[in-house]
């Protein structure tokens, strides 16, 4: 929505499923909102030449992450473990089958909050401008391979395990 190309706010909510979890976390909700003010379009901003630009922004919004391969959520089987068996003239080779590793249907969705503050400038009819913005970025519940002992099989399950905070000022001039 933009009123009088002064104040504008737009938010948005997406529901996205995937088959990569299991059916208790296969859907994550994800919205966001953004708003601004176009100060130079004020009324006390008229006459002021020096500055032909001045924007504050703000915004907000969290994103889901599901790329960690099909069917992790559960346990498959897998082929090629033949094995001996029998004596004499009726050994053979049996064809054999195993799980693949260990299953954690508990896995969801690898989340990503993110929020930014900026001020947008433009003097001299724009010759120069600068644009400043904070951000900080959390990702929870990151989606990593989770640490087992070697004996609990070929591969260890997927799960929710980590945590990481990206923040930091972009200056643009």
């Amino acid at each position: 929505y933009d009123f009088d190309n002064r104040y504008m706010i737009q938010a948005t909510v997406r529901r996205d499923g995937s088959s990569r979890f299991g059916p208790n976390n296969k859907w994550g909700v994800f919205p966001s909102v953004s708003a601004g003010w176009n100060v130079k379009n004020e009324e006390f901003m008229q006459g002021i030449d020096l500055v032909s630009a001045l924007k504050v922004r703000a915004s907000w919004g969290k994103n889901g992450n599901d790329a960690i391969g099909d069917m992790r959520y559960t346990t498959t089987m897998v082929s090629g473990n033949n094995y001996p068996f029998g004596t004499g003239a009726t050994e053979g080779i049996v064809i054999g089958n195993k799980p693949n590793g260990l299953s954690n249907p508990n896995i969801m969705w690898e989340e990503s909050v993110q929020t930014d503050l900026g001020v947008d400038f433009g003097f001299w009819n724009n010759s120069l401008t600068l644009s400043f913005d904070y951000y900080q970025k959390e990702t929870r519940g990151m989606l990593m391979e989770m640490q087992v002992p070697s004996y609990a099989g070929d591969s260890a399950p997927i799960g929710n395990v980590g945590n990481m905070i990206n923040k930091g000022i972009e200056i643009d001039l």
